[in-house]
């Protein structure tokens, strides 16, 4: 499968072509950069390629929200947008290249790492409160793939109920602080 030249020189420059990982993350230019790329291959239906970019994406995206968890500095980068925006990208990727089942855990191990961070007592408060923010954009990719990735009714709303339950607890633990 031919790839375009903005794609050859990306790969190019790319550090993880090269085999130089950053150590430190510090903000979201790669990301968005391996977003674009693979939008460009999405949109053009070469999936093997848009798989591979969004894979380097949301390895980017976790590597940015696991600094961001250990207090690490990030910079310029939300990361968890990030990383439920790279998740669902990469969801709606293997949905079309026939990988439903893949996209579907995808999606429920997304649900269960952010409900872990918000109801982590040792996580800050920063962090507890952005992961909150991104139930609601992660609700709304559960109903919209989870069915289209083969999930009975029934388990796509137990995915969304629990999302619900983290998100009310939290409201509630918020509020009685204050």
């Amino acid at each position: 499968m031919a790839r375009s030249r903005k794609t050859e020189l990306f790969l190019a420059a790319s550090p993880s072509s090269s085999g130089m990982e950053p150590d430190v993350p510090g903000d979201d230019r790669r990301w968005k950069a391996l977003t674009t790329c693979a939008n460009a291959a999405f949109a053009a239906k070469r999936w093997p390629e848009a798989e591979r970019f969004y894979l380097e994406a949301l390895a980017e995206a976790e590597a940015l929200f696991r600094a961001w968890s250990e207090g690490r500095p990030v910079e310029r980068a939300d990361p968890a947008p990030m990383l439920v925006v790279a998740t669902a990208n990469l969801a709606e990727c293997w949905l079309n290249g026939g990988q439903a089942r893949r996209a579907g855990d995808h999606l429920v191990a997304l649900r269960q790492r952010l409900c872990a961070a918000i109801e982590c007592e040792e996580a800050g408060p920063d962090i507890r409160e952005q992961c909150f923010r991104q139930l609601r954009p992660l609700a709304a990719e559960l109903v919209d793939k989870l069915p289209r990735a083969g999930w009975r009714q029934e388990q796509t709303e137990r995915e969304v109920e629990q999302v619900k339950a983290v998100a009310l607890q939290y409201l509630s633990r918020d509020t009685t602080r204050h």
